[in-house]
């Protein structure tokens, strides 16, 4: 345990100050994120990007599957609007093309290009 708190405080994740019952250990405000505290490879700093940007999106994402079983009835594709999508599950715009594009680089929706056109 002392390594993991030596650690911290060297990161400058956790202060260190002395009080009466000895000494006190406090998280820094605002928390560093993790790149800046500790070194990235290329391939690590994308795989974290990428895994901040799916939790992030993923709202949005698993409301865009959801759009594809309404009542219970499975449909292939949906027809609409980058807007009424963003309506139909209940975000802004920027969430809803978010949640898209993240479905279409995992492979799971395809668009027809052109159109309005979504397939699962």
């Amino acid at each position: 345990m002392d390594d993991l708190v030596t650690l911290l405080v060297a990161a400058g994740v956790l202060l260190e100050t002395p009080g009466p019952a000895g000494t006190v250990l406090s998280p820094v405000r605002p928390v560093p994120r993790p790149g800046d505290v500790f070194p990235r490879d290329d391939t690590e700093r994308q795989a974290l990007a990428d895994l901040e940007r799916r939790h992030t999106h993923g709202r949005g994402t698993a409301a865009v599957i959801g759009l594809f079983t309404p009542c219970g009835v499975r449909l292939t594709e949906i027809t609409t609007s980058q807007g009424r999508l963003a309506r139909a599950i209940g975000q802004d715009t920027e969430h809803a093309r978010q949640g898209v594009l993240q479905l279409i680089e995992d492979g799971d929706l395809t668009t027809l290009a052109g159109h309005n056109v979504f397939r699962l």
